[in-house]
């Protein structure tokens, strides 16, 4: 969820969004078991300034379903604007930091994102195999990517399925996570990203159970929730 869309584009209640999706985030804990937690993202084409303001006001009311906060949009503009401070004061709050980096980009987008932002999770990322050197930041950190091959497609990110790169990047040894970006805009959910990795990577049902394994490992859940999960 862009905070940054709610916050300063809409000057819209904050507090009454983020009510809204947490009591979406209950109903669905309650009726179907699957639990949540929320990163809201600052938008880099508003520029730092615009970054800090949302990020104030999510300081300002967090839920404990809020344990991080991303970047999302494109990269143009991060050499020049001080987002790296934007993430040192949600880490200096305790949150965790995740950003975009290299789905349309280059590979220098993984690298500025772990070096200045101190991403711990990079979504996306399907540019970094364009980079060895990137590649084995991703391996050494062990930081994740969040990969979603069907919305990569729709964003002509890649050609077709069968150019995705998912499967050089498990080859590799990047960890990778499987999610569903945007559902509604992309008619997709996280079972048919599961087909997709299946067809592309030729996974087995162990190398899926892997991929989920990953997910929930690299999901910021605390320790009690993943060995639950894992069990």
């Amino acid at each position: 969820m862009s905070s940054s869309f709610h916050i300063v584009e809409r000057s819209a209640d904050w507090t009454e969004i983020l009510g809204g999706i947490v009591a979406g985030c209950e109903q669905a804990e309650a009726d179907l078991g699957i639990s949540s937690l929320l990163l809201p993202d600052v938008s880099p084409h508003l520029g730092a300034d615009a970054a800090h303001r949302a990020l104030n006001v999510v300081l300002a009311h967090l839920h404990p379903r809020v344990v991080g906060i991303g970047m999302g949009g494109p990269a143009d503009n991060w050499p020049a604007e001080d987002f790296q401070s934007v993430f040192a004061r949600a880490r200096a709050a305790g949150l965790h930091t995740v950003s975009h980096a290299s789905e349309h980009g280059p590979a220098w987008e993984v690298r500025h994102a772990i070096e200045e932002f101190g991403a711990e999770r990079i979504q996306h990322g399907i540019g970094a195999m364009q980079d060895p050197a990137v590649v084995a930041m991703l391996i050494d950190h062990g930081i994740a990517c969040d990969v979603c091959p069907g919305s990569n497609v729709a964003r002509a990110a890649v050609p077709s399925l069968r150019a995705h790169p998912l499967s050089q990047m498990l080859e590799v040894g990047i960890t990778v996570t499987l999610g569903s970006d945007d559902p509604s805009l992309f008619s997709t959910d996280l079972l048919t990203k599961y087909e997709h990795a299946w067809n592309l990577a030729g996974l087995d049902e162990e190398g899926l159970a892997v991929l989920a394994e990953n997910s929930l490992v690299q999901s910021f859940a605390n320790r009690s929730q993943v060995e639950a999960g894992l069990a």
